[in-house]
């Protein structure tokens, strides 16, 4: 054991530096591996064990410098979980339950208002009206938590590109069409079809980087597009030639089903990525210096 006490003591000081990488385990297996190659390549030049194994690790550097380098992104920023990036799971289970709170109020409005013969536009003497009035609000408080969590998404990858930005932009459009989205039936179809791109495109730049679980990856990406398909699929079973305010039951129930699958899916996402966030501990390798081995 005193044999490898130097190398051993290294590889201890990297592993903690890098639990934050999904594969830490391996990375320090690797280095393990490079040390006592170069220790054997020392020895066989006449070093003996003690000076080759201060040598490998002196010419590897020091951990947490190397730690530092894998955090490190081709574009200069630090990839890395911080306090900020776990604070950020809290907001993304938050912003799933308001998500759960404005599809139960919708339905709540739609089923106590479309059978009173309500069309397109509510007004307070709309039966159900505080109900779609709280829906909104929950469904603001959803988009904006949305935003939140891509920021840091973005800021845990160590930024994600142009793709990442492209997404975050359109959704943060989208949390704007969200103030008015329930007065206006296209103003609400340019939601989701925002909401559907930005998320699909910022989850496309998070699988390149291949760091967000895929359990929580898919359902934040496809969920959009499932409720979309949902409702086109709806409207062609309804038929062109129906009266929008006859059936307008019938409407909401088409437009509430979509957007329920389509919510659903991204509810799970967020959640994951929320848990996910959470279990992951600040990663310290910038705090103190390494001390040197002795």
């Amino acid at each position: 054991m005193g044999r490898d006490l130097v190398i051993q003591s290294y590889l201890e000081s990297l592993k903690h530096l890098l639990h934050w990488h999904r594969n830490s385990e391996d990375t320090v297996a690797e280095m393990r591996d490079h040390l006592y190659s170069t220790v054997e390549s020392l020895e066989r030049d006449g070093m003996d064990t003690e000076s080759a194994q201060r040598e490998a690790v002196r010419r590897v550097g020091n951990p947490r410098l190397v730690a530092l380098e894998l955090a490190t992104t081709s574009r200069g920023t630090l990839a890395i979980p911080t306090r900020f990036t776990r604070n950020i799971g809290i907001i993304a289970m938050i912003g799933a339950l308001a998500w759960i709170a404005a599809l139960n109020a919708w339905w709540t409005a739609a089923l106590i208002g479309q059978p009173t013969g309500v069309h397109m536009v509510w007004s307070v003497s709309t039966p159900g009206y505080e109900v779609y009035q709280a829906a909104g609000i929950m469904f603001l408080v959803a988009m904006i938590a949305l935003l939140v969590t891509m920021a840091g998404l973005h800021k845990r990858h160590g930024g994600l590109g142009i793709l990442g930005w492209v997404g975050m932009i359109i959704v943060f459009y989208a949390v704007q069409i969200a103030t008015v989205a329930e007065s206006s039936a296209m103003a609400f179809q340019a939601w989701g079809t925002a909401t559907t791109l930005g998320t699909l495109l910022f989850a496309v730049a998070m699988y390149r980087r291949d760091l967000v679980p895929r359990a929580a990856l898919i359902p934040f990406s496809v969920g959009g597009l499932i409720g979309t398909a949902v409702w086109v699929t709806l409207r062609l079973l309804a038929g062109p030639h129906r009266e929008w305010g006859g059936l307008l039951a019938q409407y909401w129930t088409i437009n509430l089903s979509a957007v329920t699958i389509g919510v659903v899916l991204l509810v799970v996402g967020m959640i994951k990525l929320g848990v996910w966030l959470r279990r992951e501990q600040p990663a310290d390798i910038l705090s103190h210096t390494e001390p040197a081995l002795t």
